[in-house]
C-alpha cells in the first residue's frame, strides 16, 4: 500500500460552471420533501441493505448445559406448551 499521509490544507470549494445554464445538472428549485420521497418505499429509502428483513432467520446453535437444567427447561416448556427452542429464544431475548 501506499504511504500517503493526510494533507490538512483546505481545497477550493465546488464552484458552478460557467456553462450551467446550458447543461444544468438538477434543478436550482427546492423539491418539497414529500415529492422528493414519493418513489422511496415505506421504510424511507431505496437500499435493500437497510431494510429490516420482514421475518427473522433461524440459525442453529450448539451449546452445552447441565442434565438437571435441561431436565427444568423441558419441564418448563411443557406446562407452557412451547417448546424448547421457543422457551430457550424467549429467555435469550431477555
Amino acid at each position: 500500500m501506499s504511504d500517503t499521509q493526510f494533507d490538512p490544507t483546505p481545497r477550493p470549494s465546488l464552484r458552478k460552471a460557467a456553462d450551467s445554464g446550458i447543461h444544468p445538472v438538477t434543478n436550482s428549485e427546492p423539491r418539497s420533501l414529500a415529492s422528493s420521497n414519493s418513489d422511496l418505499g415505506h421504510t424511507g429509502n431505496t437500499s435493500d441493505s437497510v431494510k429490516v428483513p420482514r421475518k427473522d432467520k433461524l440459525v442453529e446453535i450448539s451449546i452445552e448445559l447441565p442434565k438437571s437444567l435441561i431436565k427444568a427447561l423441558k419441564k418448563e416448556a411443557k406446562s407452557n406448551k412451547q417448546s424448547m427452542d421457543q422457551l430457550i429464544a424467549q429467555r435469550l431475548k431477555h
